[in-house]
């Protein structure tokens, strides 16, 4: 079991200096490989005798053997290594946007390695017999959750998305109910009140499913479901081009599944537009 499935799957407790860890780990596979364990904790912005207690934490004799689990995405790490240098190579020659593309490419090919059918297939079933959906981002996945909450609508789903945290989410959980799905967008570092929506929504009969990157291990309480994907490394451009072409999967995904429900939708409302029209 590779370090990425042993984190989905740790019931346990991570503190925040634990999630630095994490981050600082998945985030830079290629040089946390190299680290020892005090190097690793400088950078991560920890206590040194943090990154030995995360290891035992995770079922580890030692820093030594969880760092060998990083060696199972291996291929992930080449190709970012490669990719490090090209970029680095010809952004010194002016060529940025080339890079960019590159980067992109790379980024997205390596979605199915993360994100298989199975998950898709479920998100779509609990989303087509739901009640209502909720979607939230804040952030630059605002306006992600703004365009599937509208698409969902188009298909013929009631939804509606948020991005208010702290004191006004009490007013937003207000909302769900059982029978509700709420898909969440969390990038980079855990969003604040996604923890709370999580619970409430499970603690409601809710489902809850999160779209991150590889964030997404570490989030707790865990979501129902979790679509993570590989979205550059840090100090990269993080593409927004990965969470997207999830959501586009998820769309098609549940026409190809309800029956026609969502295409009976979109011909209403191109009916519509047409009457309103004329």
């Amino acid at each position: 079991m590779a370090l990425l499935e042993i984190l989905e799957h740790f019931e346990g407790r991570l503190t925040k200096a634990d999630q630095k860890l994490v981050n600082t780990l998945l985030e830079n596979p290629a040089e946390g490989m190299y680290l020892s364990s005090s190097e690793l904790a400088k950078v991560a912005g920890v206590h040194p005798a943090t990154v030995m207690r995360l290891a035992r934490k995770l079922g580890f004799k030692n820093y030594s053997e969880l760092k060998g689990k990083l060696l199972e995405n291996s291929s992930l790490i080449t190709k970012g290594a490669e990719r490090i240098k090209s970029r680095l190579d010809k952004m010194g020659k002016g060529f940025i946007l080339e890079s960019l593309i590159k980067s992109e490419i790379q980024a997205l090919e390596s979605i199915a390695d993360h994100i298989g059918q199975k998950q898709m297939s479920k998100a779509a079933r609990w989303i087509i017999s739901s009640d209502q959906v909720v979607v939230f981002g804040i952030g630059h996945a605002t306006s992600l959750a703004d365009l599937l909450a509208r698409r969902l609508n188009r298909s013929g789903y009631r939804a509606f998305s948020f991005s208010n945290s702290g004191w006004e989410l009490p007013e937003e959980l207000l909302k769900i109910a059982k029978g509700t799905v709420v898909v969440a967008f969390a990038f980079r570092k855990i969003p604040s009140g996604l923890s709370a929506l999580i619970q409430y929504t499970r603690d409601v009969g809710g489902n809850s499913i999160v779209i991150s990157d590889f964030i997404g291990p570490v989030i707790r309480p865990q979501p129902d479901l979790l679509l993570s994907a590989y979205r550059g490394k840090e100090g990269e451009a993080q593409s927004l081009t990965v969470p997207m072409v999830i959501c586009n999967a998820l769309i098609l995904e549940i026409s190809n599944s309800d029956g026609g429900h969502s295409l009976a939708s979109l011909e209403s409302l191109a009916q519509i537009r047409e009457d309103l029209q004329g």
